[in-house]
């Protein structure tokens, strides 16, 4: 639920994902030490995920603002990742595709808000990789370390953009809570699928 007391979309959208975001960090366990084997399938996972999901968000946002969208693609950079360890593209099943409900521009930028706030915790899940697993951006790191110092300027383009395009309340807003926890949902399932793991409810 909103609370009135909130002034911003951003501030719905965080408290209505929190317990999601919650699940898929215990769920990828990036803060813990790092395993190689299990940073590869998530960066597997990330890749599969991205290839359904961004076709779907650009196609729902209003033009210019797909461009903006696209331009920040991270997709170029995990295929890099993979590349560069050797690992190949994992196939989602059928049944997992990430099919969302995206039926307005403000729900496209509820789901948007997913993957773009994940690019400023990448920054912290790059360095770790570099000093636990030896990895860099030309080499494993590409996809978390994104823009490197740029991001968090991305961060507040995005910010800024969603604020200007869905107000904090009314129809708009639940379209854009709906979707962002659907996207959350959908990257649990792909990475519980991947990872073959149980996830708490």
């Amino acid at each position: 639920m909103v609370h009135a007391a909130q002034a911003s979309i951003h501030a719905a959208l965080r408290e209505c994902t929190q317990r999601r975001h919650d699940t898929i960090e215990a769920l990828l366990r990036l803060d813990d030490a790092l395993d190689a084997g299990r940073y590869g399938r998530v960066l597997q996972g990330f890749e599969a995920f991205l290839t359904h999901w961004e076709p779907q968000v650009a196609a729902v946002l209003p033009l210019p603002v797909a461009g903006r969208f696209l331009a920040r693609s991270r997709l170029g950079f995990v295929r890099a990742d993979l590349r560069a360890l050797g690992l190949p593209r994992w196939p989602l099943p059928h049944a997992d595709l990430p099919r969302l409900p995206l039926g307005s521009p403000a729900a496209a930028f509820g789901s948007w808000y997913v993957l773009a706030g994940s690019a400023l915790g990448g920054q912290l899940i790059a360095r770790r990789a570099a000093a636990q697993l030896g990895l860099t951006p030309a080499c494993g790191t590409a996809y978390f370390h994104g823009w490197g110092p740029a991001t968090a300027a991305h961060w507040r383009d995005y910010l800024s953009l969603l604020e200007a395009q869905v107000p904090a309340s009314g129809a708009a807003a639940a379209d854009a809570c709906v979707a962002a926890r659907a996207t959350f949902d959908r990257l649990i399932g792909t990475f519980a699928c991947l990872l073959d793991e149980r996830v708490a409810a």
